[in-house]
């Protein structure tokens, strides 16, 4: 499974796989699971929890979160079980992903727990943004205080940034990230630590996603920069929040009229369609 961890930090409300999409049902169900087929269209309600994020499909099992909890989920037989259940004083579960057989997850501090044997450990003290890539962790500080490497290895961290950074976001050996001092993207080659500034901005940017040349980000209504010729489009006049992207489809949240909507539309913003 390839993650995309610009879809994770933009709180992973749409995965899809090669026959169905899933999806956290805000607009008509207070964010229940769903599955639809992507070729008949037809839907159906996966589970009663509600607010769920970060859904992924790992081993033929859904997992997704629920404010403070981890859920597994057999798609076959609906069978639901709780394997994390946190603590409200910390806030809800954030960054939820897996790679091989060990998911990581944030709920002020950052944690690992070993999918075959339930074992959980803790690897260091806030977090914001946690993307983990082979052997490393990528992460910045809450407030966006300084941007960082972490060797799962060694434990040994390296400090990429001294600024205060958005969520970051690792696509095909960079690491992508918004310099908010400075108003600018930039990437950073995760191998050799060249840093590149990519495009400038006249506003402090924290909402955004990566496809190949191209940064899709919240101001208000949703954007796109093509890395390349420095152009920025707008899409619509829809409010705009977190930001999917899968291929040659774009998915964001809206809030309207005190109600949040999931849309759908194509790369370049037409097909509009609403996921109910």
């Amino acid at each position: 499974m390839i993650l995309s961890y610009g879809n994770i930090v933009n709180s992973g409300l749409v995965y899809i796989d090669n026959e169905s999409m899933y999806y956290s049902n805000i607009t008509s169900d207070d964010g229940k699971l769903y599955r639809r087929n992507l070729k008949s269209n037809k839907k159906i309600k996966l589970s009663d929890i509600h607010d769920v994020k970060y859904i992924t499909k790992y081993n033929e099992s859904i997992y997704y979160t629920s404010t403070t909890n981890i859920y597994k989920l057999n798609p076959n037989t609906l069978y639901n079980e709780i394997i994390f259940s946190g603590c409200e004083d910390y806030g809800w579960v954030d960054d939820m992903s897996i790679v091989n057989d060990e998911m990581f997850f944030s709920l002020g501090p950052t944690y690992k727990m070993n999918l075959k044997t339930s074992e959980l450990s803790k690897i260091v003290d806030n977090t914001f943004g946690v993307n983990v890539y082979n052997d490393k962790m990528y992460y910045s500080l809450n407030e966006g205080n300084g941007l960082y490497e972490l060797n799962l290895n060694t434990n040994e961290s390296v400090k990429l940034s001294d600024s205060n950074t958005s969520c970051p976001v690792v696509q095909d050996g960079f690491l992508y990230y918004l310099d908010i001092y400075k108003k600018s993207f930039f990437k950073i080659n995760i191998f050799d630590y060249k840093k590149e500034k990519l495009a400038n901005l006249d506003k402090d940017i924290i909402i955004f996603n990566i496809f190949k040349n191209y940064i899709f980000y919240k101001d208000d209504y949703l954007f796109r920069i093509d890395i390349e010729n420095n152009e920025i489009k707008k899409f619509n006049d829809l409010n705009c929040n977190d930001i999917f992207i899968f291929e040659n489809q774009v998915f964001f949240v809206s809030y309207e009229n005190h109600e949040f909507k999931l849309y759908k539309m194509n790369f370049n913003g037409d097909n509009l369609v609403l996921i109910d």
